[in-house]
């Protein structure tokens, strides 16, 4: 994965937790619309309908997510790909996750580091896993179909991530 890759993922997960999310408040509604505005993230929906008319194309979601969201929402970046971030603040500490996803899916050189391990998928594609130990982060790269995606989750106090939850949900993505 690049190294610019790595630094965005990172930064807004360091936002994300340094932004007092960590304890839940009375005013965790207005902290994440701020995040999202700040951040220039619009609904799901409409990232996705604005990444899908820009590229006249039709992406696959997961099917299957980490946990179940209390919120989502998404943007189209500086690099034209879709960033979509998934946030459950029903329990503490949070969980997030992001998925970026590229097209056309040869952009995928961008986001293999030499560290990666590969693992197949069940359709026999090759996905790249990464574990960034310092920041407890989680990374698995892969292509499908025209697309290739990224999905980084930052491992939480209670919360059991790995290579193989992360391939669940990739395996999912339709």
């Amino acid at each position: 994965m690049k190294k610019s890759s790595v630094v965005v993922i990172v930064g807004m997960l360091v936002a994300f937790v340094c932004g007092g999310w960590v304890q839940a408040s009375n005013d965790e509604e207005q902290k994440i619309k701020e995040f999202a505005s700040e951040n220039g993230y619009v609904s799901m929906e409409e990232a996705v309908e604005q990444f899908q008319e820009t590229h006249h194309v039709h992406v696959s979601l997961p099917t299957k997510k980490l946990f179940e969201p209390t919120h989502s929402f998404g943007k189209i970046t500086d690099h034209h790909e879709l960033r979509l971030h998934y946030i459950d603040i029903s329990n503490i500490p949070h969980q997030d996750f992001i998925m970026d996803i590229k097209y056309p899916s040869a952009k995928i050189m961008d986001d293999i580091h030499e560290g990666s391990t590969i693992i197949e998928l069940k359709t026999g594609q090759e996905a790249y896993y990464r574990y960034l130990e310092d920041a407890k982060l989680h990374f698995l790269s892969f292509k499908e179909g025209q697309f290739s995606y990224t999905i980084g989750v930052q491992e939480k106090e209670n919360q059991k991530v790995c290579a193989e939850t992360i391939k669940e949900v990739a395996e999912l993505i339709r």
